[in-house]
């Protein structure tokens, strides 16, 4: 093997190795061993109901990431019991539409039609979960999805 091939090859593991640890996920079982202290201190119940990455009213927030982890955004709120946000929960979905087009061919200068696949990213609520003063006061799982927004901006 020359010092070409294995300068590519290293090369190609280090690149491999980067584009692994950048796409990792952030699983339930990630969270709970990287907040393996926390977790362990938890009621029995609760570490049972995080293990099945369900939540119930009065999780801490905390309690709520481990089940749940990140949310994709969240919201400001206000009520009478204080004040607090809301962690949306949302998937995104790639639909794709077909257009007809004209695509003019060089060697004959004609336009010929040409049938076009068109991705558009729609994104789509799952669950969401309020928190008033730092505890769960209501949580909601879709059970159809929900459109995120109401419009979504045409490739066309």
């Amino acid at each position: 093997m020359n010092r070409r091939n294995a300068s590519f090859q290293q090369i190609s593991c280090l690149f491999c190795l980067l584009l692994l640890a950048l796409t990792s996920c952030d699983t339930l079982q990630h969270r709970i061993s990287k907040n393996q202290g926390y977790f362990g201190q938890l009621p029995p119940d609760r570490q049972h109901s995080i293990r099945a990455g369900a939540i119930k009213v009065g999780f801490s927030s905390r309690e709520v990431y481990l089940a749940w982890g990140q949310p994709n955004h969240t919201v400001a709120t206000e009520s009478a019991a204080g004040s607090g946000e809301t962690w949306i929960y949302t998937r995104i979905i790639t639909d794709v539409e077909h257009h007809n087009v004209y695509r003019k061919n060089p060697a004959t200068g004609a336009w010929l039609p040409a049938y076009e696949p068109v991705y558009i990213d729609r994104e789509y609520i799952e669950k969401s979960v309020t928190l008033i003063n730092g505890q769960v006061s209501s949580w909601t799982e879709y059970s159809r999805m929900v459109p995120f927004r109401s419009t979504y901006p045409r490739p066309y």
